[in-house]
């Protein structure tokens, strides 16, 4: 029961996370990113262009939060591209616009509970062209 308690948690702190980046975006005006440590172990939101956190005109910033112990996130592939480190240092997630939408397609998040090694992980999916965030259900493909 412990695992699916620490699994749901960061679920929500990943999603809350995800909801957090797409607000900047709306509220700063600037492109914001959400990325994963490369042990999938931390978040970060960001802006996308490091100028504007420079901006004395901008309120934007990056903030950084790990994910419960135990409890590691993953992006999965899409169109049989594995994510990679980008130049910061992080595995981008996805790029929240000012509009509200997301710069990628569809991106999909897992989350995975190391400690539960029976407990399947759960699927986060943002839609690119609204920027909707929302768990799939074990077994959906949409």
């Amino acid at each position: 029961v412990e695992g699916n308690t620490k699994l749901k948690a960061g679920e929500d702190t990943l999603k809350a996370r995800m909801h957090d980046a797409r607000a900047r975006a709306l509220d700063d005006g600037v492109l914001y990113r959400l990325s994963l440590s490369e042990d999938g172990k931390s978040i970060q939101i960001a802006p996308d262009d490091p100028a504007a956190a420079a901006d004395a005109g901008h309120t934007a910033t990056t903030n950084t939060e790990k994910l419960p112990d135990g409890i590691i996130a993953k992006v999965t592939a899409q169109d049989g591209v594995e994510a990679t480190v980008d130049q910061t240092g992080w595995i981008r997630v996805a790029t929240f616009t000012p509009e509200g939408t997301c710069r990628e397609d569809t991106v999909e998040v897992q989350v995975f509970d190391t400690k539960a090694k029976n407990a399947p992980p759960i699927r986060i999916r943002i839609r690119g062209v609204t920027g909707v965030i929302r768990t799939v259900k074990p077994g959906a493909d949409r």
